[in-house]
């Protein structure tokens, strides 16, 4: 007798759920706990430019009950119009259980009228070396999707890489490990509900098809990775991968997969900023590309052939001036960032397909921060490539920002 069995995505987080549900348990049985404190939120004591925040800092020691958030408003200028937006709007709420079981939650405003969950998990860590979190989780990739409030980057907007390769801010449901291998040395892994192939765009790359707990479909699973290491003073880098079916409930999109791969790096000290990331998409399977670009030209005959690999990188440096005179915990930092984005740079066999050049832009502008949590930006945007739509314009731009958080 012949018998198939079949498995999906959501069994496989049923199951994983009841497993971590054992650890605590475990753990409190061999004695006191170990504990290292959360990722976040933000630490109120990292000053911009004088290296990465230390990762567990808390808002609020001491109490139970924290609260905290962040912000960004810009104004943009291009050739034929300018605009005002406040572009997002975050306010957290996390809570202490005890020494090794907490929760926190993030709720954004974006663009004055979305209201989206950002984040909302609960993690558990009877051990200094391995903790569980569970819930709508930001993803480990890249700098920008761990550390994206506004005082902590330069530039008015994200890195473009960040926003269409690696699409902050990446948020799924699932459930993930984390800890500290040894000093220095730190890890994630998470299991989290797939991209939605059928969303995938030209002009906006992976960020259409991010379920973010939204009713989000979930045959389809990823795993998702990242290890860094800040163990010598000034530097923090990292790598990071994501790998997963993207097909989900669509029947002409089955085995289709979706993976990334990352690096990054960070030097700061004595006023100098550095920054480098790279980030490269794949979309693969039979023909994947073909057959994603197929199913959204059956309703939308003119949608452009959508690349079967994307990529992105961006060198920065910058140098706070004020650190020159000495004496002041304010902060003028003067930067410049090269960056090349390029959603197709492969494209499938199919009918319209052309290889695009890569969108390059050169960025230079001042951040002033009064406080180390408060950034008056603006920065100017110069095209080198005509082509492209949406974030990839070719065309230059003025913009000035503030931003925020506590």
């Amino acid at each position: 007798m012949n018998m198939k069995l079949k498995i999906d995505f959501s069994q496989v987080m049923l199951l994983a759920v009841l497993l971590a549900a054992l650890l605590p348990a475990r753990a409190s049985a061999q004695g006191p706990a170990i504990t290292l404190p959360p990722e976040p939120p933000p630490d109120p004591a990292y000053q911009p430019g004088q290296g990465a925040p230390a990762l567990g800092a808390e808002v609020g020691s001491g109490r139970r009950s924290t609260i905290g958030a962040y912000g960004e408003a810009h104004l943009v200028h291009r050739e034929e119009e300018t605009t005002a937006n406040l572009e997002r709007f975050v306010l957290f709420v996390g809570h202490h259980f005890n020494d090794w079981a907490r929760f926190y939650s993030e709720i954004e405003i974006e663009d004055a009228k979305e209201i989206e969950p950002e984040q909302a998990y609960v993690e558990l860590q009877p051990l200094k070396q391995v903790g569980v979190r569970a819930g709508l989780v930001v993803l480990p990739i890249g700098i920008i999707n761990t550390l994206h409030e506004p005082p902590t980057f330069n530039g008015v907007g994200r890195p473009l890489t960040d926003q269409l390769i690696v699409p902050s801010t990446w948020r799924e449901l699932g459930l993930g490990l984390y800890g500290e291998a040894v000093a220095g040395l730190h890890w994630q892994l998470a299991l989290v509900t797939g991209l939605d192939a059928a969303k995938l765009s030209v002009d906006r790359g992976l960020a259409p098809g991010r379920g973010a707990g939204m009713e989000a479909p979930a045959r389809d699973g990823a795993l998702v990775g990242r290890v860094h290491w800040n163990g010598l003073l000034g530097l923090d880098s990292g790598v990071s991968f994501y790998s997963g079916g993207a097909g989900q409930h669509h029947e002409d999109l089955g085995g289709v997969r979706v993976s990334l791969v990352e690096a990054d790096a960070r030097y700061a000290r004595h006023g100098l900023g550095l920054r480098a990331e790279y980030a490269r998409v794949f979309i693969h399977g039979d023909d994947a590309a073909a057959r994603i670009t197929a199913f959204q030209r059956a309703t939308n005959p003119a949608a452009p052939v959508l690349g079967s690999q994307m990529q992105g990188f961006y060198l920065e440096a910058g140098y706070d001036l004020l650190r020159l005179l000495g004496g002041t915990a304010q902060q003028l930092v003067i930067f410049s960032r090269y960056e090349s984005v390029n959603t197709r740079a492969r494209v499938p066999a199919v009918l319209g397909a052309e290889h695009a050049h890569a969108a390059q832009f050169l960025f230079a502008g001042l951040s002033y921060l009064p406080h180390p949590q408060i950034a008056f930006k603006t920065d100017y945007r110069r095209a080198f490539q005509d082509e492209g739509t949406g974030l990839l314009a070719g065309e230059d731009q003025l913009s000035v920002g503030l931003g925020f958080m506590f």
